[in-house]
């Protein structure tokens, strides 16, 4: 006995120290893939900057947002006017404006109201409906609409979902349900006519650049037939005059992870134009597929109003940029879901379609990459690409371009080939916030300078709401191109800023616009202005916290040139320090620099027109554990499956097990106890015929059986009161 209780306390004390060594193990491989993928603090270690960001005004600024239901509360709109106003204002109304200072320290403010005009105040088009906020009269500036352009990212209303009341609400968005269209119609015009909404895009959003006087009237006509206006099923019954744009995602198309397959997709388009008052020139009103092209102007500023928001060395600065440049900025907004093959394991299938993608060859050779041959200008100073599912960052195991990995690269290969320049991603879809960057080697040469993404995804919930269990995403799945994550309500704007390398552009505009800001220039004078000001003008992504009254939370800035081909192979390995406060990017030293990596592998591919081109692979992400668990569960068992549907089945999987087991388990304790019974009441048959004077004396094992038995027993009886 007292040789196998020895063996016993050995078996138990081996099993202890085995468990340990696991756990050290874990933790160790933990700390090292944290150390080793991640470039910043998580969302839950974010720190909150409430200094003012020390900027210059914006030369032009665009707000993105996604993920929002036409049935919950829409106050989030007057935190989006006071970023607006405060982030295009100048340093010094920043520092006054009472509703800046609230907004920036975190703090609600005392005035409420979803439109524009209390900080900065301007006309408004005859065509709005709305008021301005009444203006603060001490610290406020005659302007412009502080923002030059707003785009949808998709999910603007949930078709898949029930519809909420006030006695029926879920803060979870788990479960999907199938609405007829016209139940969706009404979730879209309610959504457009929100009083909030209104207000703010009326009072906050600059007019269309090309809004003709003839389209005026039809906006005007259509006002007044309300029954018509409300009825999106036929084409351009609610027109606007504002630069609101979008493109669609899942849900607002009308099923979750749906493609091309769904088949309302066509009448559900009309919903989509009408709820973003799509003129009647419109194409998309006559072809399938939300994806379009749109050209965001620099602010419209007279004299005085430059004196007010810019120093002098800025005012040149501005009007060497507009001698570059036409535009601020350029709108690529892509349509992922209505051409998009169904994802599974052998990631063959396209995202784009061939249409989309011929669309899109066109696009980048005639206008975005054009130059004009009078002039010598460039399009746009930054070009923006709106894509509902994120792009680059793939570490979760939700929707994204890493199912479709052909299709990635030969997006990134269509973008070198026709030299697109100053290009970043802009995306939705995760419910969160999320800023990224890829410096490496890798990316340098198959785009020629640093890949850029932010994410703004979360309006009316977020996956915030699911409580402590969000807060692991951060540490669950690392990434080298993360440089902060969010994971609550939020919204994104990007702007162009003049930053602190002036010098050059300053001295360019003395030599040539300073006599004549009209003059003629030559190509060789416009392209050396055009260095200078991708070295002075910075383009700026930010995003803000809605639960913390529109605070900006996590910031990424740097200049143009980091995203041309003359400067942005320097950018290789830079880093940025603290992406939750200014998110400044800076330059690495040459010996600081990693070692040189292999040439990405090759592949082929045709393009629009036939042609067999030539193109880098993008890989992916180092990928953390459970993503890699549910890709090989994809490529071993869910093989027509998307990567979340296989994880999702790979958790059913898990739990089904789990059960089998405990349930076999059960049986098989059931069993062996019910056959110790029978051995032990034996026994006591046997011992009862000793006691009578003859049989054999209680067996070892017998007492030793009778023992095991009585532990379950022990454990799972309830404990008896003594008596005293």
């Amino acid at each position: 006995m007292r040789a196998n209780n020895e063996i016993k306390k050995k078996r138990r004390v081996l099993l202890k120290l085995s468990i340990g060594i696991l756990i050290f193990l874990l933790c160790v491989i933990d700390i090292r893939s944290r150390l080793h993928y991640e470039t910043t603090s998580p969302s839950s270690s974010l720190r909150y900057d409430t200094a003012l960001p020390h900027t210059s005004a914006a030369l032009g600024q665009v707000l993105f947002v996604s993920c929002n239901r036409h049935d919950r509360s829409q106050h989030y709109w007057q935190y989006v006017a006071a970023a607006a106003q405060c982030e295009a204002a100048p340093l010094a109304l920043r520092s006054a404006a009472t509703r800046c200072t609230a907004l920036y320290s975190g703090q609600p403010s005392t005035t409420e109201g979803t439109s524009c005009g209390e900080v900065l105040h301007y006309p408004l088009s005859s065509l709005s409906s709305s008021p301005l906020a009444p203006r603060d009269r001490h610290h406020s500036l005659r302007g412009v609409p502080p923002l030059d352009g707003m785009a949808w990212m998709g999910d603007a209303i949930y078709a898949d979902k029930p519809i909420e009341t006030e006695g029926h609400r879920s803060s979870l968005q788990l479960g999907h349900t199938e609405n007829s269209l016209p139940v969706v119609k009404g979730m879209w015009t309610t959504q457009r006519d929100s009083k909030g909404y209104t207000h703010f895009r009326e009072t906050c959003v600059a007019p269309r650049p090309d809004l003709t006087i003839e389209e005026e009237e039809e906006i005007l006509k259509s006002r007044k037939n309300e029954q018509q206006r409300g009825n999106f099923f036929d084409k351009c019954t609610a027109p606007d005059y504002l630069s609101v744009y979008g493109t669609w995602d899942d849900h607002d198309m009308g099923i979750n992870d749906g493609g091309k397959e769904y088949k309302d997709k066509e009448t559900t388009q009309k919903f989509l134009l009408n709820f973003l008052g799509a003129p009647r020139k419109d194409p998309r009103w006559n072809r399938p597929g939300v994806y379009t092209f749109h050209t965001i102007p620099f602010k419209k500023m007279d004299d005085t109003q430059k004196s007010e928001f810019f120093s002098e060395a800025e005012r040149k600065v501005f009007q060497v940029a507009e001698a570059v440049y036409e535009n601020a900025f350029c709108f690529i907004l892509l349509d992922v879901r209505s051409f998009r093959d169904r994802p599974n394991a052998t990631f063959a299938g396209d995202v784009l379609g061939e249409a989309q993608w011929r669309w899109l060859e066109d696009l980048l050779a005639q206008q975005v990459t054009a130059v004009d041959p009078q002039t010598h200008r460039h399009t746009c100073a930054m070009t923006l690409i709106a894509s509902g599912t994120q792009f680059m960052m793939d570490v979760i195991p939700s929707e994204n371009w890493s199912e479709f990995p052909k299709a990635r690269d030969r997006l990134l290969a269509t973008l070198r080939r026709y030299g697109a320049e100053r290009v970043a991603f802009l995306t939705g879809d995760i419910h969160m916030g999320e800023l990224g960057v890829d410096f490496t080697e890798t990316a340098l040469r198959i785009l020629g300078f640093p890949l850029v993404e932010a994410t703004s995804s979360g309006l009316t919930h977020s996956a915030g709401d699911f409580g402590a269990v969000a807060e692991l995403v951060p540490h669950l799945f690392h990434t080298p191109r993360r440089l902060a994550l969010y994971m609550h309500k939020n919204f994104g704007m990007s702007r162009l800023i003049i930053g602190k390398q002036t010098h050059g552009a300053v001295s360019l505009y003395e030599r040539y616009l300073k006599n004549d800001p009209n003059a003629t220039l030559t190509a060789a004078q416009v392209a050396e202005m055009k260095t200078k000001v991708d070295e002075a003008v910075e383009v700026g992504f930010t995003i803000f916290s809605i639960g913390r009254h529109g605070q900006p939370i996590m910031r990424l800035q740097f200049p143009l040139e980091m995203l041309s081909y003359e400067q942005g192979l320097t950018y290789r390995d830079a880093f940025v320090s603290e992406a939750g406060t200014v998110g400044v990017v800076k330059k690495r030293q040459v010996d600081e620099m990693s070692e040189p990596t292999a040439e990405p592998e090759k592949q082929t591919y045709k393009d629009a027109r036939g042609n067999l081109q030539e193109m880098f692979h993008y890989p992916l992400s180092p990928l953390p554990r459970i993503t890699r668990l549910v890709r090989f569960m994809q490529y071993a068992w869910f093989r027509d499956r998307s990567i979340p549907m296989s994880l999702v089945s790979t958790i059913k999987m898990i739990l089904k097990v789990t059960v089998i087991t405990f349930v076999v388990y059960l049986l098989w304790w059931w069993k062996t106890r019910r056959s110790r019974r029978r051995r032990l009441s034996s026994g006591s048959l046997n011992n009862s015929f000793n006691a009578s004077g003859s049989g054999a004396n209680f067996t070892v094992p017998q007492q030793i059986a009778a023992i095991v038995d009585e532990i379950p027993v022990r454990i799972f009886s309830p404990a008896k009161v003594k008596k005293i």
